[in-house]
This record gives C-alpha cells, structure tokens and sequence, in this order.
C-alpha cells in the first residue's frame, strides 16, 4: 500500500474502510514494514490497530516470523483490479467529504 509508504494516514484510512489488502506484499514487507522503515509512526498504529479488529494479527507475525512474503500481485490478476477499485472508491469518498467541508466553510 503505497499511501502507508508515503505516511498519507486519511489515505491509508479510506483504503482500509474500502477493503483494501493491509498485508499485500511489498518489496519491505508489507505496509506496516513499510510506514514502519519510512518512520511514519501514526500510519504504523492505524495498521496495526486495523490488523488487529480484523484478526490478522497473528497471520502477520508469522509472516513477520518467517519473512516468507508471497509474490508481489499480478498487476492483471482479480485481486489487483480489486485493490484499484477500493483506492478509487476510497479517493472519490475523500474527495467529496473535502467538497461537504468547504461547502460547510462557505455557510458559515
């Protein structure tokens, strides 16, 4: 998830609401490594805190333990069309609550 790499933390937040793979193999891991090498601590805590309601927990320390990460995705696969499309939907949802806001702004 790039958004964890770049420390885009309402990014990374809509994405998950949206579905999206918090353990999609990435060349450092997967996006908790990722935020984690790149010192965005907050982005780390989202994740981890997601991971965590989800029960994924356990699955990433085995990963984690092991360092056996899958594959990177086929860029064509179902799974890859599926991770765009809840980016897309995240982005759009992100993009409006911004317009309601300034659209309230501009009441006051």
């Amino acid at each position: 998830m790039q958004a964890a790499t770049l420390g885009h933390l309402q990014m990374v937040r809509a994405l998950l609401e949206a579905g999206a793979d918090a353990l999609v193999a990435m060349p450092s891991g997967d996006a908790v490594d990722a935020a984690e090498h790149v010192g965005h601590a907050t982005v780390v805590k989202l994740l981890k805190k997601h991971l965590a309601l989800k029960g994924l927990h356990a699955e990433r320390q085995l990963r984690v333990q092991n360092r056996k990460l899958p594959p990177p995705p086929d860029l064509g696969s179902q799974e890859f069309a599926a991770d765009r499309a809840a980016a897309r939907a995240a982005h759009e949802k992100m993009q409006r609550d911004q317009a309601a806001r300034q659209a309230g702004k501009r009441e006051l």
